[in-house]
């Protein structure tokens, strides 16, 4: 299985991350501009509100970016993924066995050319073959090692090797690859734990210790981000008064002595849809603390369409907190508001104190709740 990430553009092997299928991990190729481990958010324009359709995480199957271009337009000699662009690259790096920009295009290539199989099978071996590439970039120039958008390039594909040696039960080497990709920057948690093809590792119990290691070192990386949140916080007001889909009252009056978390999202933007579970799972660790979540979404329907839309993500996710369809008055209130997901956090009294724009993750999520409920603590029964 692939790992998702954003691609950098002096390597030539650009893929942007849009309304595409999403998954548990999906392909990466190498980096040469800034990256994040969080996804970013989606611009609300025309052409994106026109991408309506639901498409529900496929946990069986990675998922996979690919080119723009239509398969049959493109020419062989031009495409970067041909046997003679792959030639021309090996050609050059038995002259130059330590350039690191060749072996990293090398590593970006077999990224790609493993999902590019004819039988669609994923091809595990390139994954390997990747990871190899990097390896010898690494040794090659080790202040590459110190690159931001290196180590998340090399991050994915040490968690992408991992995924293939865990298909051949090769433990000791999958968890070597697995703890180098959380050394390089892999934080994705969930991904860790619903991977289909590191089921095998996750029963050894030294899985359960680079998690925990990953799952630290994410939120020490995080500390100062989340404390900022809340030195600056939001000076505007937000108020609503909308209906669920359940036809319920949605009003922001009601939620006052409650910690609100308010999710705005749509069900055509993947990164929305990405962070689903991350929300699902706090609703219910958080639930009894007195935090509720209230998603309002964005959608380009109208009426009772976009209801029915929003209803059927419900069921095909599993949410378990409420919806409403959001409206231009509310969504005015924010200033400068362009883009989904974006994630408000309110304390008892009903006051923004935080925000969040683009794909929160589960450590994220979690440290700014459990900042709210120690600044608020919900209340004991007598």
């Amino acid at each position: 299985m692939l790992a998702k990430r954003w691609l950098g553009c002096a390597l030539g092997l650009v893929l942007t991350l849009g309304c595409e299928k999403s998954g548990p991990i999906a392909l990466v190729t190498a980096p040469r501009e800034e990256t994040s481990q969080v996804e970013p958010a989606v611009q609300l324009t025309d052409e994106s509100l026109q991408l309506a359709a639901i498409e529900p995480t496929n946990a069986e199957k990675p998922a996979l970016e690919s080119t723009d271009e239509p398969e049959e337009t493109r020419d062989d000699d031009d495409d970067e993924l041909s046997p003679k662009a792959e030639a021309k690259l090996l050609a050059k790096l038995d002259k130059q066995p330590n350039d690191v920009d060749t072996l990293l295009k090398l590593a970006s290539m077999k990224q790609q050319q493993a999902e590019m199989t004819d039988s669609g099978e994923l091809d595990y071996g390139k994954l390997k073959d990747s990871a190899d590439y990097v390896r010898r970039a690494l040794k090659a120039d080790p202040a590459l090692a110190k690159e931001e958008d290196a180590k998340s390039f090399v991050a994915a594909v040490f968690f992408n090797e991992a995924n293939a040696l865990s298909l051949e039960k090769k433990d000791a080497a999958a968890l070597k690859a697995l703890r180098l990709a959380v050394d390089y920057g892999w934080s994705n948690l969930a991904e860790m734990q619903n991977a289909v093809d590191l089921a095998h590792i996750r029963k050894n119990p030294k899985f359960a210790e680079i998690a925990k290691f990953a799952r630290d070192k994410r939120k020490k990386e995080m500390q100062a981000t989340v404390s900022a949140l809340f030195i600056s916080k939001p000076d505007y007001e937000f108020d609503f008064k909308l209906e669920d889909t359940a036809g319920k009252p949605a009003v922001k009056q009601d939620f006052v002595g409650k910690l609100l978390v308010v999710n705005i999202w749509g069900t055509w933007c993947p990164p929305c849809r990405r962070e689903l579970p991350d929300l699902i799972a706090a609703a219910k660790k958080y639930q009894s603390h007195g935090v509720e979540v209230l998603g309002i979404n964005t959608e380009p329907q109208d009426g009772i369409t976009a209801v029915n839309s929003i209803k059927d993500s419900q069921k095909t996710f599993g949410i378990n907190y409420r919806c409403a369809l959001g409206n231009d008055k509310v969504f005015e209130q924010i200033p400068d508001f362009s883009a989904v997901p974006m994630t408000l956090f309110f304390n008892r009294s009903g006051e923004l104190q935080a925000q969040w724009v683009g794909q929160l993750d589960e450590i994220v999520l979690e440290m700014i709740i459990e900042r709210l409920l120690e600044e608020s603590p919900a209340e004991t029964k007598k």
